[in-house]
């Protein structure tokens, strides 16, 4: 976090958190050079888009909106829709052991992924400083579970979620901790569970995982708005940022101007490949909007990510 602000600081970025976009279209143009806007809009006009504290314009607009997704999208149009399947994850932190030495090794510990056999992902970080427990300053340790329990079930919409982790998935994550982390955390005094769920979204099953795009063609100013969502995708955080950043000034008829390396992935990841848009001005081919597993494969995604009813 202090990284980030950093970096938008030297770059005179301006964050708005807690704000919500609620319409967005080509802006009307003015022909008459006066301060009345016209009917109609060219293709070149600047994207003019709501938020619940007012309004932006944008030559060019770039979308990450996570599981969001077909909260946004469709805000530039109706038809700007993806199948896609939402699942909840908990995080879960154990509190730091107390004393000198096992708080310097906590805080110390480098950002890690453990495989426990096919089927179980944990990952965590160096402890939290800022966080406190039970009335005592006490750093956390966070050892997050990336894999399913058996009640598990995908859903559509973020507003769907219950902010209910699955106790076996708490259950194996603690006892795991219990084996691996007992030198820097005290999980004798239990689980620390964050209220909220992590949310992780899925493209349709057979279209893969990511969507890293240009808008479809149909959206007004498609080649100025790119898109990102779904997948397992954080660890790839800086190359996306590096694909996104030039999808936005190179039109989608220029894209063999790009490095080859990068037009690999992108047809991989493009919006239009079979099974990821979903209108919603026309019934759905299928019969729900999420799938009823979750992709343990695709683009540079570790196999060991499945759900836990797939052990065999």
């Amino acid at each position: 976090f202090d990284a980030m602000l950093r970096l938008e600081k030297k770059h005179n970025i301006d964050v708005r958190t807690f704000e919500t976009a609620t319409a967005a279209s080509l802006c009307p143009r003015n022909k008459d050079g006066d301060d009345k806007n016209d009917e109609g809009t060219a293709a070149d006009s600047p994207f003019c888009i709501t938020t619940t504290r007012g309004a932006v314009t944008a030559q060019r607009v770039i979308l990450t909106p996570g599981a969001y997704a077909n909260d946004v999208f469709p805000l530039f149009h109706p038809d700007f829709a993806i199948k896609q399947s939402i699942w909840e994850l908990p995080y879960v932190f154990y509190q730091e052991v107390k004393g000198a030495t096992a708080a310097a090794a906590a805080a110390s510990l480098p950002t890690w992924f453990a495989f426990d056999g096919p089927n179980q992902l944990y990952y965590g970080f160096p402890s939290n400083a800022t966080a406190a427990d039970r009335g005592e300053h006490r750093r956390l340790v966070k050892s997050i579970p990336d894999f399913l329990g058996p009640s598990s079930q995908p859903f559509a919409r973020p507003q769907e979620r219950s902010n209910k982790p699955d106790p076996e998935v708490i259950a194996l994550t603690t006892a795991w901790a219990k084996r691996h982390l007992s030198a820097v955390a005290d999980v004798d005094a239990g689980p620390v569970i964050n209220p909220d769920t992590c949310l992780i979204n899925f493209v349709n099953k057979d279209g893969g995982q990511y969507v890293l795009s240009h808008a479809p063609a149909f959206v007004p100013g498609a080649d100025r708005i790119v898109a990102y969502t779904a997948g397992w995708g954080a660890k790839f955080v800086p190359l996306w940022g590096r694909l996104l950043a030039a999808l936005a000034f190179t039109p989608r008829n220029n894209m063999p101007t790009l490095p080859a390396e990068w037009q690999q992935i992108l047809k991989k990841t493009d919006i239009n490949r079979a099974g990821v848009l979903q209108p919603r001005s026309r019934p759905s081919s299928s019969s729900s909007s999420s799938s009823s597993s979750m992709p343990a494969k695709g683009l540079l995604v570790p196999s060991g990510v499945v759900r836990p009813e797939a052990r065999g």
